[in-house]
């Protein structure tokens, strides 16, 4: 018979057994023995949360949560969600989306992320996203984003979009 293994041997310990007992009785397990296996036990189980395949974070509307890093070009732009302020540049924003990965429609057809300048001559960047709806089309939300606050419009003039009329 081969020789047991390192985990096997500490195991065997633990509930207080020997490698050669044939005799065909019942190990006792000691208390202080107990205490270890189970302190190992709920290491072990602690250690396996929170892994990737674990539950994701659930939402309102049965949503899940997404986790987008918001960079920008220049660091501590600040960063608004569909009118509201979230933080500064970078910034891991957490989106509300549907379990398929798509943008969950809150009432508005758009999604949108703006980054506002940092210094002069920097124009206010946006991203707008399709939320789907009544046969509209969704958008996937990103894992990553990036506004170039440098980055010049190409028709002349801007145009900053006031919030949104539901």
């Amino acid at each position: 018979m081969p020789a047991p293994g390192r985990f096997t041997r500490l195991f065997r310990r633990a509930l207080g057994s020997t490698l050669h007992d044939h005799a065909g009785s019942v190990p006792t397990v000691q208390p202080k023995n107990l205490l270890a296996l189970g302190t190992s036990l709920a290491w072990l189980a602690a250690g396996c949360a929170g892994k990737p395949g674990s539950a994701p974070e659930k939402g309102p509307n049965g949503t899940i949560a997404y986790h987008v890093k918001v960079e920008a070009s220049d660091p501590g732009a600040r960063i608004e969600v569909n009118d509201e302020y979230v933080g500064v540049t970078p910034a891991d924003v957490r989106i509300w989306g549907d379990r398929d990965g798509t943008f969950h429609n809150f009432g508005s057809s758009d999604f949108v992320i703006r980054v506002h300048p940092v210094r002069d001559g920097q124009t206010t960047q946006a991203k707008v996203f399709r939320t789907g709806g009544w046969f509209g089309q969704e958008d996937r939300v990103p894992q990553r984003l990036f506004f170039d606050l440098n980055q010049k419009s190409q028709g002349g003039f801007t145009v900053d979009p006031g919030k949104p009329r539901y």
